[in-house]
């Protein structure tokens, strides 16, 4: 794992892995979505070019912490449904998908 803190002070990380290019979107998505009841789905966006994806989400949810609302936002880009990198969320993904 490489959790990197940017310049700006906003932590993100970056990891490849091994899986299904849709099968990982979706259990994103329905992690984020049903782990907790304040997070919601805001936009997204997906573009394809040949055997290349590209997709990205933005998530939202609120935080008693700061009495804030708190933005999550995930990019997935694969080639061939097979390896792509994994950005800004990684919740539980291990035991699922085989990290390289």
């Amino acid at each position: 794992m490489q959790a990197v803190k940017g310049g700006s002070g906003v932590a993100k990380y970056e990891r490849e892995i091994r899986g299904d290019f849709q099968d990982l979107l979706d259990w994103l998505h329905n992690d984020i979505t049903e782990r907790s009841p304040t997070a919601t789905y805001e936009d997204g966006s997906d573009h394809r070019i040949g055997e290349t994806r590209l997709a990205v989400r933005v998530y939202e949810r609120y935080s008693m912490a700061g009495s804030n609302r708190v933005s999550l936002n995930i990019t997935l880009m694969g080639r061939g449904g097979t390896a792509f990198p994994f950005r800004n969320y990684f919740r539980g993904a291990a035991r699922r998908y085989s990290l390289k």
